[in-house]
């Protein structure tokens, strides 16, 4: 067990209000003779003067100095004054966007990661990490998570606390080379792989126009490769992850240029099927702020598969479906998101609950869009925020068109080495609270995360590594005993002092004492000793 870290003093004032001297309410106590209309209910300050009551009784007892209730007219109107008080004050509280304790308190910032593609017993199926990601984002003031914790194929979950930050941004963000501004809402544009066939797309199609139908999501247009993209798949023997490649990665790198360069159409003409090549009116100013992408995956791995449905095993997908989405963030700093295309499987009465998600639909799609519609802007860190993201949108059109037109480092595999010194170091030291974190602007950086939760065996990603090394201090590491994986990067094995929990039950305890800097082991059993001596450093 290490010791915890110290909440930060307050850097930012996105907490609610202090109340005036004249909203103030306060029990009426101490006066001897003072009517009140009920010991549970303190009478306002601004409550007009009560008349003597007709009938008197003492309540409480003989403590006090004894209050005096009475019954009649003028207990029914302190009542009201004192109930209409207290209603106004929930209604103030209620409208503000963070619900601090104390507006001496900064929102507190909680990254929860669950790699994909490991097996993890919690968020290693379809979306069964959601409830985890639900759970905390109760707690915090601001949840990061990346889609394999928010995604459940069919299903989702709106979070308002919850921010959708793909895996490649969320190593930047860590890294402190970008930031993440919330948006209100996202221009989202699709790529379909052209190795999907015509009645695979046409179910992808119907969900994009329901979604804009039935949820409002700003699905702007799509676009198909002009190559089948060759998704390939396996399990590294070495780790027991999954992992991949694709082979025409410039295909898709184009495919995702196109929807930065095209106009887009306000709406398509309501006689266009989906499939036809009618061009409907174009828009000024096209573009998009996030990308959806559905790659035909090959129907082999059966057996592999069936051990997913059934609930055991790893995700055979998930691994390439990182390096695919790493490589559209990484070339154009665009929230996306991959959803996989796949041929329509048998019905299996002996489908596990927490890979049910997956069975009960066509496609994985909708919990992609639902995502990336909400999903952070990336701003990196020395560019300055918009509002609306369109002062960065044109500086990421003309990298990504230099990066199509040389391909020649274009990685189309996850990277099995990295080097902290050489990959994050010089990230990491650019950081200061000169910076301005996240006050006025709106942005979070790395430096306002104040707790990091992981599984117990996963603490060798490039998120952690990074915030570990973070200047300034290490956020509270958590580290869930529960929630295994196939790896063994216990946070022992990187010197990352954390705090080793049984499950989520106990990590949001944890965190819960963190927030309200109050330490976790004062809350357990003989766990607080005697203060010890602290002797100077000899020279």
């Amino acid at each position: 067990m290490h010791p915890l870290p110290a909440p930060r003093p307050a850097s930012i004032a996105h907490c609610r209000p202090s109340l005036s001297a004249s909203d103030e309410i306060g029990p009426s106590v101490g006066t001897a003779g003072r009517a009140c209309a009920s010991s549970a209910h303190p009478r306002s300050r601004n409550a007009p003067p009560l008349a003597p009551p007709t009938k008197t009784a003492r309540v409480g007892g003989n403590s006090g100095a004894g209050r005096l209730c009475g019954d009649g007219e003028w207990r029914n109107k302190a009542l009201a004054v004192t109930r209409g008080t207290n209603e106004s004050q929930t209604r103030r509280r209620r409208g503000t966007r963070c619900s601090m304790s104390s507006p001496a308190q900064r929102p507190y910032v909680t990254v929860l990661i669950v790699p994909t593609g490991v097996g993890a017993e919690i968020g290693g199926f379809a979306g069964d990490a959601l409830p985890v990601a639900r759970a905390f984002s109760g707690v915090a003031d601001c949840l990061i998570a990346h889609p394999n914790v928010l995604n459940g194929a069919m299903l989702y979950w709106p979070l308002p606390r919850a921010l959708y930050v793909e895996g490649h941004a969320l190593d930047r963000f860590a890294r402190g080379e970008w930031g993440l501004q919330p948006a209100h809402g996202n221009r989202v544009g699709l790529v379909f792989d052209q190795a999907v066939e015509d009645h695979l797309l046409l179910r992808h199609l119907q969900v994009a126009d329901a979604a804009r139908a039935t949820l409002g999501i700003d699905i702007v247009g799509y676009t198909v490769t002009d190559r089948p993209l060759k998704v390939h798949k396996w399990v590294d023997m070495a780790t027991g992850a999954s992992t991949g490649r694709i082979d025409e990665a410039d295909s898709l790198l184009r495919a995702v240029q196109t929807l930065l360069d095209a106009p887009l159409a306000v709406h398509p003409p309501s006689h266009a099927h989906p499939l036809s090549p009618a061009s409907p009116p174009a828009r000024a100013g096209g573009g998009v702020d996030a990308v959806g992408i559905v790659a035909r995956f090959p129907d082999d791995g059966l057996e592999a598969l069936q051990q997913y449905r059934e609930g055991q095993g790893v995700d055979v997908l998930g691994g390439v479906e990182a390096v695919i989405s790493h490589l559209v963030v990484s070339h154009f700093q665009l929230p996306a998101a991959h959803a996989p295309a796949l041929a329509p499987l048998p019905l299996l009465p002996s489908i596990a609950p927490r890979s049910a998600a997956e069975e009960i639909g066509h496609t994985f799609l909708p919990c992609v869009l639902a995502g990336l519609s909400r999903a952070p802007r990336l701003i990196s860190r020395h560019a300055p925020p918009t509002a609306a993201g369109e002062g960065r949108r044109e500086e990421v059109e003309g990298r990504g068109q230099e990066r199509v037109e040389n391909l020649s480092s274009i990685p189309t595999s996850i990277d099995a080495t990295w080097d902290y010194t050489r990959d994050v170091g010089s990230g990491i030291s650019s950081i200061s609270s000169s910076s301005g974190g996240s006050g006025g602007s709106g942005v979070v950086w790395a430096e306002d995360v104040d707790c990091v939760v992981l599984p117990v065996d996963a603490f060798g990603g490039h998120a952690a590594q990074a915030l570990a090394h973070r200047q300034g201090g290490a956020p509270l590491f958590i580290a869930v005993e529960e929630n295994s994986t196939v790896m063994d990067d216990p946070p022992s094995k990187f010197a990352i002092p954390a705090v080793v929990v049984r499950n989520y039950w106990e990590a949001l305890g944890v965190m819960a004492a963190h927030k309200a800097g109050v330490s976790p082991w004062a809350l357990r059993r003989h766990a607080v000793s005697h203060i010890p001596r602290i002797h100077p450093t000899p020279p």
